[in-house]
């Protein structure tokens, strides 16, 4: 027969056992989720660190990445700036022509078609034809006039748009060359620099002796001073007699 004490015992370091072993077994689980981590988890946002775009610029060799995308959108508006200039002279053209157009029917409608006597007999105007023609031949010159006039115009648009395009290559260009050269005291950093900005450092620090003369103030001469004096009586004697002619 077994003693309940014993039976109570053996049962309770049973119990203790395999609550150890659980234990046991789920701080083996932790410790490998934990490594696991640390090999996957931090790595990947290690790696995904170093790949940002903040650390791409930072080791990008002091690229001026915002230079290209000013350039861009300042190309862009000039582009704008000249369709814009462009379809005003296409308008002022048109409108020029549809006036002469108007103007011309209005002088044809002008001309006499027919003659009239006193007694009422109708007569056909001989000139009418020859008239008509001049004003249509004199509104094809203006037409013509007016569209050399308009190509002229968009040569001179392309010409000045194309300078300004020219003009923001060349400025952006030189930024590049400023910011990637390393010679001078006085550095331009990509950082805070752009079409408009200029971002410089100076490396070499204030210079302490200048190399300007500073001039020595001189004491000022005294200004002269008039004193009143008294005249002797051989001057006045001298003044009386030139004023009374001896």
């Amino acid at each position: 027969m077994i003693d309940c004490h014993q039976l109570f015992q053996f049962l309770s370091g049973r119990t203790l056992l395999s609550l150890a072993l659980s234990l046991l077994a789920c701080s083996n689980v932790q410790a490998s989720s934990a490594q696991q981590y640390g090999n996957s988890g931090n790595s990947s946002y290690v790696n995904s660190y170093g790949n940002s775009p903040a650390n791409s610029y930072a080791n990008s060799g002091r690229q001026p990445v915002g230079l290209d995308l000013q350039l861009s959108e300042l190309s862009a508006r000039v582009e704008a700036s000249l369709k814009e200039a462009s379809s005003e002279k296409d308008l002022l053209a048109k409108r020029q022509i549809e006036y002469g157009n108007t103007q011309l029917k209005a002088d044809i409608a002008s001309v006499p078609r027919y003659y009239y006597t006193s007694s009422g007999k109708r007569y056909e105007n001989p000139e009418y034809s020859g008239i008509v023609q001049s004003l249509r031949d004199s509104f094809e010159r203006k037409v013509s006039m007016i569209n050399e006039q308009l190509a002229r115009d968009h040569i001179q648009l392309n010409s000045f748009y194309d300078r300004r395009q020219a003009d923001l290559r060349d400025s952006c260009d030189s930024l590049k060359s400023q910011i990637n050269s390393t010679t001078g005291s006085v550095q331009l950093t990509s950082q805070g620099t752009g079409m408009y900005v200029r971002n410089y450092i100076n490396y070499g620090g204030v210079d302490a002796q200048p190399h300007y003369s500073v001039p020595i103030v001189t004491k000022p001469q005294p200004e002269l001073t008039a004193v009143a004096a008294k005249l002797s009586s051989l001057t006045r004697s001298k003044i009386q007699r030139k004023r009374q002619g001896f």
